[in-house]
């Protein structure tokens, strides 16, 4: 974690396969194996910075998606 006046960054990441069960409890729910994986990447990655401008936020988020489509 940094801090620096206003600044309070703080970064945490974990690292494994995505498990099984939580595939398949998605995929009851009618979503395909696919919509399943990317429902959890999507989670696991998704960008939440507090204090970023509106516009650069919606601009990030769409770069995210635009990235996160091609490698699905």
């Amino acid at each position: 974690k940094a801090q620096r006046k206003n600044l309070d960054l703080s970064h945490e990441a974990a690292v494994g396969k995505i498990a099984e069960e939580e595939i398949r409890y998605i995929m009851a729910r009618g979503f395909s194996e696919d919509e399943a994986v990317g429902m959890i990447i999507r989670g696991f990655l998704s960008l939440d910075i507090k204090g970023l401008p509106e516009g650069l936020a919606r601009e990030t988020k769409r770069m995210f998606e635009m990235t996160l489509d091609k490698v699905m």
